[in-house]
């Protein structure tokens, strides 16, 4: 047996010593799924793998006249609109083009209006094409049968469900084996599956794409992507507020204060340039010591809007949403859980399942940017 002569210290004991583990692992995961969080996954389940919501809109306000015709001072009493939007008007609206009114005296055609030029004692004028064309009153004569207005057709926005389903197998001896901190490896393990689809649930709100389910492919979510397509900014350039304030503008114009956007989400580096446009606007106290600034909600004409820093997202994207239109749901019984597996061998195995969509409704209500710079 070997010994040691002098001092013992531990360089020169080789006697096996226990290693000082901490109480707790630490960071299974670094990242938070904050989006996820706010909107919550626990929307109204379904019963078909195909979910469909109902959509209806009011009247639109506006229009826009034909592309490739043009109106003069001498042209007849008719409007050609760009799109089949006629049901929108009525006998006796009155409408303005540029500083022109008219009155709606019938609907010619889907996109045809018959109108009374230079109503009210303004003067008939020349009109470009594709001008646009507002509803700005309307009236009827007195002791006259009702005129029979336009009537909307419904919409059925989808999205399709699509599974999450991992196994987790542990060995007999590996479940028995004591490690530090560790009760139990396969709760353990479990656990990390469950936070890792926590990420992948949320990143499919930023990168799903649908998909139909046919006997050998997988259903696939859409993301929010599949229904945002009418209030759009493309442009490559830099962020900045009057961006942001022209976005809101256009969801502003299409649906007003009562369906407005109330959140932006943003990558880390978009957070920081938000961060950066009102970090001149800061004002400290004497006593203060802290430096720096952390805008978390904008306060716009349009209203305030709070802003989310989310690490699951692309950081050229912004997104402006009405998160009151905006769900996780699950499928019926299938909301995550974990179950136990049949074993046919000394092992313990289960899974982690959940079903998932994710609902948007209301497309004017929601904005987005891409091709933001991140330098």
């Amino acid at each position: 047996m070997a010994g040691v002569r002098g001092n013992r210290d531990t360089l020169s004991d080789t006697t096996i010593q226990p290693r000082q583990v901490a109480d707790q692992l630490v960071n299974i995961s670094p990242k938070s799924v904050p989006f996820l969080k706010h909107i919550g996954i626990d929307g109204e389940a379904g019963t078909n793998p195909k979910r469909e919501w109902q959509e209806d809109v009011l009247h639109a306000l506006t229009a826009t006249m034909s592309a490739t015709v043009t109106m003069n001072d001498t042209t007849s009493g008719t409007v050609t609109l760009s799109a089949s939007d006629a049901w929108n008007f009525g006998v006796g609206d009155i409408i303005l083009i540029e500083s022109e009114q008219l009155r709606v005296t019938a609907l010619a055609s889907d996109t045809t209006l018959t109108v009374t030029r230079g109503w009210g004692s303004t003067t008939a004028a020349t009109h470009d094409a594709s001008e646009t064309i507002t509803r700005v009153g309307h009236n009827q004569l007195e002791n006259v049968d009702s005129v029979t207005g336009g009537t909307s057709i419904h919409d059925f926005p989808f999205n399709y469900y699509q599974i999450f389903d991992r196994a987790v197998q542990v060995s007999h001896r590996a479940q028995q084996t004591g490690e530090y901190n560790v009760d139990d490896r396969m709760d353990l393990e479990v656990s990390k599956v469950l936070k890792d689809y926590f990420h992948m649930l949320e990143r499919t709100a930023f990168y799903g794409k649908r998909v139909a389910q046919t006997a050998t492919v997988p259903s696939s979510a859409g993301g929010l992507d599949t229904f945002i397509t009418d209030n759009t900014d493309t442009t490559a350039e830099a962020l900045s507020e009057k961006k942001i304030n022209d976005l809101l503008a256009l969801i502003y114009d299409d649906v007003g204060h009562d369906e407005q956007a109330d959140l932006i989400v943003v990558n880390q580096w978009q957070k920081r340039k938000i961060s950066d446009m009102w970090s001149s606007m800061a004002r400290m106290e004497r006593g203060e010591r802290t430096g720096g600034v952390v805008v978390d909600v904008i306060d716009t004409v349009f209203g305030k809007v709070d802003v989310m820093m989310v690490h699951n997202m692309p950081a050229g994207v912004l997104y402006l949403l009405n998160t009151k239109h905006i769900k996780y749901a699950p499928y019926k019984n299938s909301a995550f859980f974990v179950e136990d597996l049949p074993e046919s061998g000394p092992y313990f195995k289960q899974h982690v399942y959940g079903d998932y969509t994710l609902e948007v409704r209301g497309d004017k209500s929601h904005g987005r940017m891409s091709g933001l710079t991140t330098s």
